[in-house]
């Protein structure tokens, strides 16, 4: 009988993160959940995973920007699972459309704690046992702006760029050991996050919440949201079997934008 693998994904309890995490469970491996929200609705996405995918699920409300709180999510997930094999780091700072001199510093060091440092906390919990047993995946989640830069987002664009580097230096230590890192670069996609982004366009200029989706649209190639579910894809790919020859790789989901930026 094959052992079921667990998955660890971060921010997956709605938008990008929560469509990854049923990917997974779909492809067949336990989920192990974390974000912000009632526990009451964290409870039933868990129940969902593990009635429609036949499954174990979990959910653990770690402050990723905490490193107690880090530590204690690794803990219950082990205790849990005893091992985590997959690896997804996809919680992203809260942003604001800002400017350099504008950003505080309180807020650029929650930025690299949660974008950046977070990621390097885990994949150093879960990457011994992943070389221990021959096999382990560890996804980041960049961005279209860890590929090209853009104004007013000098926390998020640096995160994301160095996360990409973070991605091809883990790729580069485990060659050839049966682990694979890798990124993908989504594009701008539909969530709630976004969705709160537009109302505070809406808010700022006085425009209608229509409006200012499609202000928000007007800096895609396409002129159109991406789908949480393109992205998860990519992550289901790079997390599979097949993807064993696939690593340090940063893809983009973007609907083309990187390519003619």
């Amino acid at each position: 009988m094959t052992t079921r693998r667990t998955a660890l994904v971060t921010g997956s309890v709605q938008g990008i993160g929560l469509a990854i995490a049923r990917r997974l469970a779909r492809q067949g491996n336990n989920v192990v959940l974390t974000g912000f929200g009632a526990e009451e609705d964290e409870a039933a996405i868990s129940r969902q995973l593990e009635r429609d995918h036949g499954v174990e699920a979990m959910f653990h409300p770690a402050d990723l920007a905490s490193t107690g709180d880090i530590e204690a999510l690794v803990a219950a997930a082990r205790k849990r699972f005893g091992t985590v094999d997959i690896l997804v780091n996809n919680a992203a700072a809260p942003r604001r459309p800002v400017t350099v001199l504008e950003m505080g510093v309180e807020e650029w060091e929650q930025t690299l704690a949660i974008n950046l440092n977070a990621p390097f906390h885990l994949v150093r919990a879960f990457l011994p046992q992943m070389l221990d047993n021959g096999w382990g995946r560890i996804v980041n989640v960049s961005s279209v702006f860890g590929v090209v830069g853009t104004a007013n987002r000098a926390g998020y664009v640096t995160t994301k760029h160095g996360l990409i580097g973070f991605t091809r230096a883990v790729a580069a230590e485990t060659m050839g050991s049966g682990v694979t890192s890798n990124a993908v670069c989504p594009g701008l996609t539909m969530t709630p996050r976004l969705e709160k982004e537009a109302a505070l366009i809406a808010e700022t200029q006085g425009v209608s919440p229509e409006e200012a989706e499609k202000l928000l649209a007007r800096r895609l190639v396409a002129e159109r949201f991406l789908s949480a579910e393109s992205t998860a894809s990519a992550v289901g790919y790079f997390c599979s079997d097949d993807a064993g020859d696939t690593t340090g790789v940063a893809l983009p989901v973007d609907g083309g934008q990187s390519a003619v930026r």
